[in-house]
Formats: C-alpha cells, sequence, structure tokens
C-alpha cells in the first residue's frame, strides 16, 4: 500500500457517513503512469520542441544555442536593445560563466550580486534593478515551466522584482513532466521550490491585464543544448 493509499484509507475510516465514492481500481497507478508515458514525447529533440511551444503559449521567449558563447551572444543582444546597464545575478556555475563571456562583449555592463545588500536594503535594490539572471534546477517540458530551489539560488528576490528574468538553461535540466521532477528533485530542495512559468499576469480588477504584478513582466530562455 503506497502512501496515496493509506491516506485515503484514513479518510473512509475517518467518516462517520461511509462514502459513496468506490474505491480507486488497483491499476489506477498503471494506468496513469500509462497515460504519461504516451503524453510524453519520445526524443530529446521532441521533449525540447514541446517546452518552447508551452513557453511560449504563456509568452515567454525561447533562445536555443549550441554553447555559452552563443548564449553570451543572445545575452548581449538583449543588454543592447534595451539600454540595459545593471543586472541581479543568482545562479550557479553555468551562470558565471554566461556573465564571462557575455563581459566581454559588453564590458559597460554591471553585473549585482542580491547578497551584497544587507537586508533591509535587498528588496528595494533589487526592485530597482529592473533586470536579472537566473539559472533554474529544473525546467518541465509539458508546462513550459521553470523550477528554481532556494539552496540553489540563495534568494527569491531577483525572480519576482525584476522586470525583466532572463534564464539559462543547461538542456540536461529538462525534465518531460512533474512526476520526473519530483523523481530527480532531492526531498530537502523539493520543501523550498517555486516555480516561473511565462510572465506574470492577472486581470483580477475590472478585467483588466496587468503584466509584472506578481512576478517579471518578461521572461526570456536561453536553453544551452
Amino acid at each position: 500500500m503506497n502512501s496515496r493509499e493509506k491516506i485515503l484509507k484514513n479518510i473512509r475510516s475517518a467518516l462517520k457517513t461511509p462514502s459513496e465514492i468506490p474505491a480507486p481500481p488497483a491499476d489506477l497507478d498503471q494506468k496513469i503512469q500509462t497515460k504519461v508515458d504516451e503524453a510524453t514525447p519520445k526524443t530529446a529533440e521532441q521533449l525540447t520542441a514541446q517546452f518552447k511551444e508551452e513557453l511560449e503559449k504563456v509568452s515567454g521567449e525561447f533562445h536555443a544555442v549550441k554553447n555559452v558563447k552563443q548564449a553570451a551572444q543572445v545575452l548581449h543582444d538583449i543588454i543592447a536593445e534595451n539600454n540595459i546597464l545593471q543586472i541581479a545575478v543568482a545562479g550557479g556555475e553555468l551562470t558565471q560563466q554566461v556573465v564571462t563571456a557575455t563581459g566581454k562583449l559588453r564590458k559597460t555592463i554591471e553585473w549585482i550580486d542580491p547578497m551584497s545588500f544587507k537586508n533591509e536594503q535587498r528588496t528595494n535594490e533589487l526592485a530597482a534593478i529592473g533586470t536579472a539572471l537566473v539559472e533554474p534546477s529544473f525546467a518541465i517540458a509539458d508546462i513550459g515551466a521553470l523550477a528554481f530551489t532556494y539552496n540553489a539560488s540563495r534568494t527569491t528576490l531577483p525572480h519576482f522584482l525584476a522586470d525583466t528574468i532572463i534564464a539559462v538553461i543547461p538542456g540536461n535540466t529538462l525534465v518531460a513532466n512533474q512526476f520526473e521532477l519530483f523523481d530527480k528533485m532531492p526531498a530537502a530542495d523539493a520543501r523550498d521550490m517555486f516555480m516561473v512559468a511565462g510572465p506574470s499576469r492577472t486581470a483580477d480588477i475590472e478585467k483588466v491585464l496587468v503584466l509584472g504584478a506578481h512576478g517579471p513582466r518578461r521572461l526570456v530562455v536561453v536553453f544551452i543544448g
């Protein structure tokens, strides 16, 4: 008996009035897995195409490159087009490689470490910078989302305060779905995980669409295959 079945069994036994909902069939988990397998692309190229399609459905931007040098060129072009002077950086070794390569192309850019600010300053300072370079732990193909862990990012502020988020993704972090995500992600990291899926938007107030209400106005993904 798995955890799900134990929970359902405890709920049924605690009810004062027995539930009329029938118990799930014994092969339910296998049926779910079969449907997931049928919907999952069979090759890495198809998986990447699915991620790109889902990301663009929610207005994210996708750039596929072969190496760090090409990723730096994409970043340089975005900096030049938008006259960006400062970028907050929250990522790992790959991010630092992209920063170094981009710095050779664009020497005037100022790279900001979010942890260089004191706690009471960090929110205001990062909100004023406007652009952040980040590195997710995983990309999820079937929903076009990025999964970050606090342990790797050290702070969540650049991911939500900056108007523009540029995410660099190594190809080997692309997973098919959330089932695979939680299989690969350590349980300790999953407790502090957060996701970003396209530019933030809401139309709760008088049905007027507002961008950037809960996160970035623009999400750019640079996929290093």
